[in-house]
């Protein structure tokens, strides 16, 4: 659970650094990272809610998952125009997710809604051999 306040990033950041490190995900510290601080700065800025952050690792994906108090689905922004690319106000987040991520959503849920954000690493490389495979996947 994370208080709608500036530290929940900081937070989210930890929580994916944590997982990362424990899934052997090095390679995906860093975008991860920016994912789960767009997600929960939205939610922060937004929202103003409690929220909660999930960090799901399955079938070759990476899933952060931001849980939030508010009905209202967010969307990526109209181009950018006036203000440029370094505008301030918070729409900029998605626009972030969406070039990191490789898919986003949002659906709505009862008292709320789930924002969340995939990012592969089935795509090793260099490919893992045979023996090495199974190894990994046993541990």
């Amino acid at each position: 659970m994370l208080l709608p306040i500036t530290g929940a990033a900081r937070r989210a950041r930890d929580v994916v650094t944590e997982a990362c490190l424990g899934w052997e995900l090095a390679q995906l510290l860093g975008p991860a990272s920016l994912v789960a601080t767009e997600l929960v700065t939205n939610a922060v800025m937004h929202a103003r809610t409690m929220m909660n952050l999930r960090v799901i690792r399955d079938r070759g994906q990476l899933r952060i998952e931001v849980c939030d108090g508010s009905p209202v689905i967010p969307a990526l922004p109209a181009p950018l125009t006036a203000g440029g690319p370094d505008r301030r106000g918070g729409r900029r987040g998605l626009m972030i997710v969406d070039r990191i991520a490789d898919r986003w959503g949002c659906w709505q849920g009862a008292g709320g809604k789930v924002v969340w954000a995939v990012l592969r690493f089935d795509l090793v490389w260099p490919p893992l051999s045979s023996p090495e495979r199974l190894r990994r996947r046993r541990g």
